[in-house]
């Protein structure tokens, strides 16, 4: 049985030492691709995050020599990409484990690429579960197969390699939702929440936290990660608006009331650094002060108490009428401003009129 020396041990434990401290996600790849022949020696060295149908998202190849990358079309004959994405198992493979050299040069991949580039012979390892992207490093060779020391070296720091890559990434996106806390903070005053990429909280200031809670009380602990139901249907809302094919539909803000006040969420940022800003005023609607939107007085009324969080059955009680006549106060009143939604009727009235909260 292969056993590694002790040479062999000092050398895995400085490799993972050095790669471990890099501050991202780009710069450990680099690291890795820079430091890994140190292990095992190879004249051709890559990192990949591939998505087995989408193709390369991110690589980085020693040596730079322009040769074109694989692509999504290759993937699907790649032995030690595809036993990956089939069984999750992430270790040190190489192409004969699977295939014998003239089975490799037959394919599109060999002839395409790997003869470019002087792989007859290469290694791969595996970072973390294949879910939906494959990240791999590979080394390659030209004259002779990778060993069982080879293969034993980068089992060795191959758990070292995916903790360091999930602290990379967590660096990564504790600076970025730093940055964005920064720009949300010079755009308004305003209590913030931070969305991972499943539009679940990263994280929230208190106010924000305290602000949630009053106005979408549940039953029982609410959760700390998870946005209140009628915000997370406008936030999906707003996230198909920004990738269907009308570039001109302006984002609307989520508005509700509560008692004589209303709170405000917006949405900031980008793909990836998603942030609400919220923002409680003073409601100080009326509606005599909704005369600029064109309304009948009846209209305006019903607006008035949608802008407070109203249901129609509410509203029917509060102006004695029934909840379908208010439904169709309700239809007319998008009409006559251009939106589609109760949150968006309720922007439109607190653009008319705003004051200021004086609570200390």
């Amino acid at each position: 049985m292969e056993q590694l020396r002790v040479q062999d041990l000092n050398a895995a434990l400085t490799f993972v030492r050095d790669v471990a401290a890099q501050p991202d996600l780009d710069a450990f790849a680099r690291r890795v691709v820079d430091r890994v022949t140190d292990l095992v020696p190879g004249h051709r060295v890559s990192y990949n995050e591939a998505h087995v149908r989408r193709g390369t998202l991110r690589m980085v190849i020693r040596p730079v020599d322009g040769i074109a990358p694989l692509g999504a079309r290759h993937y699907g004959e790649h032995p030690m990409m595809q036993h990956f994405v089939r069984t999750g198992d992430g270790r040190a493979r190489k192409f004969s484990d699977f295939m014998a050299r003239d089975a490799l040069h037959a394919t599109a991949m060999y002839q395409e690429h790997y003869r470019a580039a002087g792989v007859e012979y290469q290694m791969t390892i595996c970072l973390g579960p294949p879910t939906p992207y494959v990240v791999a490093f590979a080394v390659g060779r030209d004259r002779r197969d990778f060993s069982e020391r080879d293969r034993l070296l980068l089992n060795t720091v191959r758990p070292h390699l995916t903790g360091a890559y999930a602290r990379a990434g967590a660096t990564a996106r504790l600076r970025t939702h730093l940055q964005v806390l920064t720009r949300a903070a010079d755009l308004a005053a305003s209590p913030v929440v931070l969305l991972g990429a499943s539009g679940a909280i990263d994280y929230s200031t208190p106010r924000a936290r305290q602000l949630l809670r009053e106005y979408f009380p549940r039953r029982g602990r609410p959760s700390p990660s998870q946005l209140p139901d009628d915000v997370a249907d406008w936030l999906a809302r707003q996230l198909a608006l920004e990738a269907g094919p009308d570039l001109t539909t302006p984002a609307q803000p989520f508005v509700t009331g509560r008692g004589d006040h209303r709170l405000t969420i917006r949405l900031a940022g980008g793909p990836g650094e998603r942030a609400l800003l919220l923002e409680e005023r003073r409601a100080g609607l009326s509606p005599a002060a909704l005369a600029p939107l064109g309304l009948t007085r009846r209209e305006s009324e019903v607006l008035a108490l949608v802008a407070q969080g109203a249901s129609n059955e509410a509203i029917a009680l509060t102006l004695a009428t029934s909840p379908r006549t208010v439904a169709k106060h309700v239809e007319r009143i998008h009409r006559k401003l251009g939106v589609e939604s109760r949150a968006a009727a309720a922007a439109r009235a607190y653009e008319v009129v705003t004051v200021p909260d004086v609570r200390g």
